[in-house]
């Protein structure tokens, strides 16, 4: 995230220095994006919407089976982390 919001200051201060700015920013950004750091943060944002997607899914099955409320606890059982609403221990 601390990677980000340096890529965002960058961005911000390399727009005010015209050329020579945005090319230490593409500099920058090569140097961030090849970081362990964001590295891990993408495969974790990646994976998470995977899981999320899956989850559509699976609910999208259920309300095209007229299966409103199995789609229903299917989210609630993702968000919660529990079957039935109920928190898992």
């Amino acid at each position: 995230m601390e990677a980000l919001a340096g890529f965002v200051v960058g961005y911000l201060v390399g727009t005010r220095s015209g050329r020579e700015g945005l090319k230490q920013l593409r500099e920058s950004w090569k140097v961030v994006s090849a970081s362990d750091e964001f590295q891990g943060m993408t495969a974790t944002a990646r994976s998470m919407a995977g899981m999320v997607l899956q989850q559509g899914m699976k609910a999208g099955v259920e309300v095209a089976k007229g299966n409103s409320s199995g789609a229903i606890s299917l989210i609630t059982d993702r968000l919660t982390g529990g079957s039935n609403g109920r928190k898992a221990a």
